[in-house]
């Protein structure tokens, strides 16, 4: 029995109480901690609108002349090869007035192309063209098979 009174005793002790005593003072601010991993990258946002046009550049400089062509195949001498003036009805060589002739090679009409620097011969499709010879104004229609007719 003796050990039950002193467990009492002890446990009365024990449960009694005394006033808590006033709050401490708060203490220093501890060290900064480590800094985190990056986070995840964020969703991709909505396209924008598109921007005005811009200004129109300036022409280019012209380009380098083009290779020679390969030589091209035999001729027959002087077979198929006749004179076709473009405008007849202009009259002959004047002073200050220059007929065009384009010439006729197996049925295939050429003339001469002037751009106001260069000039070389083409060959002259069926259509309808101006001349552009000092002196002349004449519109005229190539005709297949070198045919021609002023308009």
């Amino acid at each position: 029995m003796r050990i039950i009174i002193i467990i009492m005793s002890i446990f009365l002790i024990c449960s009694c109480k005394g006033n808590s005593g006033a709050t401490g003072a708060t203490g220093a601010t501890g060290a900064t901690g480590a800094q985190g991993p990056q986070g995840a990258q964020g969703p991709l946002g909505p396209t924008g609108a598109m921007g005005p046009m811009g200004l129109t550049g300036s022409p280019g400089a012209q380009g380098p002349q083009g290779a020679e062509g390969p030589q091209g195949l035999p001729g027959t001498n002087g077979a198929g090869v006749t004179s076709v003036e473009f405008c007849p009805s202009e009259g002959g060589t004047t002073y200050g007035h220059f007929p065009e002739f384009g010439l006729c090679i197996q049925g295939v009409l050429y003339g001469v192309y002037y751009d106001g620097s260069n000039a070389w011969m083409a060959q002259i499709v069926p259509g309808s063209y101006m001349s552009t010879a000092t002196g002349l104004q004449c519109n005229f229609q190539v005709l297949s098979n070198c045919g021609v007719s002023q308009l």
